[in-house]
């Protein structure tokens, strides 16, 4: 399905692009095998250095609210506690 579909990836992300809503690179799997790898813009507009599917981002902490609603969703399933955890922590 997607293997065969490169070009509706392209599409999907294509829009942002033009809409100058995204840059950075778009990298899609399936089965372990990369099936769409792209860059888009700038990785700095300064020096007009084009993006690369080999460059990293700094996504900084972005991903501690994920991680937070992560906990407190086992928490609620009952997979979790976190009730005197701060106990647990050494000073």
């Amino acid at each position: 399905m997607l293997k065969r579909r490169p070009t509706a990836l392209k599409q999907v992300v294509q829009p942002y692009v033009d809409a100058q809503m995204f840059m950075g690179s778009v990298l899609v799997a399936e089965d372990g095998k990369v099936i769409f790898s792209k860059s888009y813009g700038m990785a700095d507009l300064e020096w007009s250095v084009p993006n690369s599917p080999t460059d990293s981002f700094n996504i900084a902490s972005m991903t501690k609210q994920f991680t937070a609603a992560s906990i407190l969703l086992l928490e609620d399933r009952g997979k979790l506690r976190t009730d005197g955890l701060g106990e647990e922590i050494p000073p």
